[in-house]
């Protein structure tokens, strides 16, 4: 899908930071926020996937570095940040995509979830992301304006049979949002959220994809463009007057009764 276009839709001469830029989503967004003139940096901490991805977009023709960091380390974020300051351009936008899925996926329910794992969750995905607003806030408020945008999932609002530390951490980063945007929207600085649904992975099988369009009201699979379309959205001044909300991208999971997938449907019409 190509770039948008319109008023208040450009990023030249600003710098967007996208943490877990690396992964199917996080280089979805990169890719179309670079398409927007942004200089992209991608802070990630599987650097083999990240440079392919500002390969791929150097070689359309944008601008994009990566580097390396642990965004739940306050001493890696802090250094990510300093290397941002050295590249020239003035930081315009910070998305927080980074989360341990792989983490997530060894996750138990309650009586059973260890100490550990619920401490490497929250640290990666909550505190991460605290601690890249931190600094990106600070950078902020001397720019005079800027726009976060935190990537929360519908985990957030809707329980599961096994996750525990993933959604909590995911509903903990809607707060930290609102508290963010309250906090410095007199300073120009805006922060919204981004909640997706079932994006599906590479090797998701036919069978797990239709059993999770079955359960939404609308009837195709998302696609990481989905997700990168509606921060690139809320990134920009096409947004300016939007602080404090979460956009839900999710075909419809959360916006109905259970009974909706063994329901009758209506027919599109012919």
């Amino acid at each position: 899908m190509g770039a948008l276009t319109g008023p208040g839709r450009s990023l030249a001469g600003t710098a967007a930071v996208v943490t877990g830029g690396a992964g199917l989503i996080g280089a979805s967004i990169a890719n179309l926020l670079a398409r927007q003139g942004a200089q992209i940096v991608i802070v990630d901490t599987d650097q083999t996937r990240a440079q392919q991805v500002t390969a791929r977009i150097v070689a359309d023709g944008g601008d994009a570095v990566s580097l390396q960091a642990d965004i739940g380390d306050e001493a890696d974020v802090t250094d990510a940040f300093a290397a941002i300051d050295d590249l020239g351009a003035p930081l315009h936008v910070l998305v927080n995509c980074a989360a341990p899925i792989a983490l997530a996926l060894q996750e138990t329910p309650a009586a059973e979830i260890t100490v550990s794992t619920w401490d490497e969750m929250i640290r990666i995905a909550l505190r991460g992301t605290m601690l890249c607003c931190r600094s990106a806030l600070q950078r902020m408020v001397d720019n005079r304006g800027g726009a976060i945008v935190n990537i929360s999932s519908v985990h957030a609002h809707a329980g599961d049979l096994a996750l525990v530390a993933y959604p909590v951490a995911k509903a903990g980063i809607v707060a930290l949002s609102r508290s963010i945007a309250t906090q410095y929207g007199r300073a120009g600085i805006r922060c919204n959220v981004v909640s997706p649904g079932t994006i599906p992975p590479e090797g998701m099988t036919e069978h797990d994809i239709e059993r999770r369009v079955r359960h939404q009201a609308i009837g195709r699979a998302g696609v990481p463009d989905d997700i990168a379309q509606a921060v690139a959205y809320l990134a920009t001044d096409a947004s300016s007057f939007v602080t404090g909300q979460e956009l839900i991208v999710d075909g419809g999971v959360l916006c109905h009764l259970p009974s909706f997938a063994t329901g009758g449907h209506v027919q599109p019409a012919r």
